[in-house]
């Protein structure tokens, strides 16, 4: 829950956040069309995945979060994982899929988001 201070300031405005912080945050995805997965790799928490099949706003579908476990980042875990992200797309007859980024976080990724789905 702490292991990443920078995302906590820019998402929750602290670098250290509390397990209420968190529920809270839960609780307001209750209802949600969002499907989040919780990756683990060896027994440990690896890395977190957020997206819509539907945004509401613009009826496209939307990576909205991954992150990364710092001791998992520069193995290829995030391209993989994006990777089965885009074959979800594929499946559910998706031709598109935009990302969601918070401001002053995003860097680019090395294996290069491909914005237009490929068949």
């Amino acid at each position: 829950m702490n292991t990443n201070p920078f995302y906590n300031k820019l998402f929750y405005g602290t670098s250290k956040v509390t397990i209420e912080q968190v529920e809270e945050e839960l609780k307001d995805l209750e209802g949600s069309p969002r499907t989040r997965y919780l990756i683990h790799t060896g027994g440990r928490n690896a890395a977190i995945l957020e997206y819509l099949l539907h945004n509401p706003k613009d009826h496209k579908p939307c990576l909205g979060f991954l992150m990364v476990h710092s001791a998992f980042q520069k193995q290829g875990l995030a391209k993989e994982i994006y990777l089965v992200c885009e074959e979800e797309m594929k499946k559910n007859k998706k031709k598109c899929l935009r990302w969601g980024c918070l401001a002053g976080m995003f860097r680019p990724f090395p294996f290069g988001p491909k914005w237009v789905l490929k068949r």
